[in-house]
């Protein structure tokens, strides 16, 4: 097993045991499967931000960034194995889950095509927040409540 795998079955456990996903239906084709891997997408995107960079790829799909490695490894886990390896030093752990705890995958595909969209176009300031707040209202409306509420979050994260 890779040291990326490794890394995200220690990451997984941890999402897990603090409520986060539950991960006996990650691999269900049910909605509560859906639900559960969209939340892990998106922590994985938002979590190289706080230490922990898994080091992998990531496209805007129609909810927010997608990796399809991160689906494959995710598929190809051993959830029962118990030996995990240690997440890194540098992983701010307690500031990520004081972001992500409570929010539901909705604000989660906010903030994480926020982040991707303020990084693509060179965002770093409330300048342009308005803007790109207003594009995701427009090409995500089922998210475009909390679109000004992401973009803010976005810019505290990337900074």
């Amino acid at each position: 097993m890779t040291l990326r795998k490794d890394l995200l079955r220690s990451f997984v456990y941890l999402l897990k045991r603090n409520g986060l996903i539950q991960t006996e239906s990650l691999r269900e084709d049910s909605n509560e499967g859906f639900s559960n891997r969209l939340k892990l997408q998106k922590y994985v995107f938002i979590v190289r931000h706080f230490g922990l960079d898994m080091n992998y790829s990531f496209s805007l799909y129609l909810h927010g960034p997608y990796s399809p490695e991160l689906a494959k490894d995710y598929y190809s886990l051993d959830l029962a194995e118990t030996t995990a390896v240690p997440l890194p030093k540098e992983f701010k752990a307690d500031e990520f889950l004081s972001l992500v705890k409570g929010k539901d995958e909705r604000w989660l595909e906010a903030v994480a095509t926020a982040m991707d969209l303020a990084k693509d176009w060179g965002i770093k300031d409330n300048k342009e927040c308005k803007m790109l707040a207003d594009h995701i209202k427009l090409m995500k409306p089922h998210v475009a409540d909390y679109a000004d509420d992401a973009v803010n979050y976005a810019l505290v994260i990337l900074r």
